[in-house]
């Protein structure tokens, strides 16, 4: 398999790509933040506005607002998918995510990356196929 080749096998862009700005910009607009201590939630917070903790660590969002911002980011990420399916084949796609996923190592993982193409309406099968595929190409470039 020629350089060129190689290259082609991966998908150029990670989801992150296409969501990120939009992302943060309706975290923004809906009033959210990151604050991991008192003293940069009492910076940041509003006078009269009752927040929640959400989803990750220090992810800090008004209650009234979770609705919004559950619906803006699923669209958010709807679009994202729909942009990366554009832009990159389904092999390339997989193939990122199985190096992402670093399942070479650990087939585990896979089942993992079952559950993540849901939203790309991949099958188990889609990804098995491309799997065997890829652990042979680490295994013809000493990548295991």
């Amino acid at each position: 398999m020629d350089n060129q080749t190689v290259k082609e096998r991966f998908a150029k862009k990670y989801l992150s790509d296409y969501i990120e700005e939009k992302q943060k910009k309706l975290t923004e607009e809906l009033g959210g933040f990151y604050a991991f201590n008192n003293e940069q939630f009492k910076e940041q917070a509003q006078q009269g506005v009752k927040y929640v903790r959400y989803a990750s660590f220090g992810f800090i969002l008004p209650k009234n607002n979770i609705d919004k911002f559950e619906k803006g980011l699923e669209n958010i990420i709807k679009k994202g998918i729909e942009q990366d399916k554009k832009e990159h084949t389904k092999e390339q796609i997989i193939w990122r995510e199985l190096a992402n996923y670093e399942v070479q190592y650990n087939y585990r993982e896979v089942s993992q990356l079952i559950e993540h193409f849901k939203d790309y309406d991949y099958t188990k099968k889609d990804l098995l196929n491309e799997y065997d595929k890829y652990i042979n190409y680490c295994i013809d470039n000493d990548l295991i």
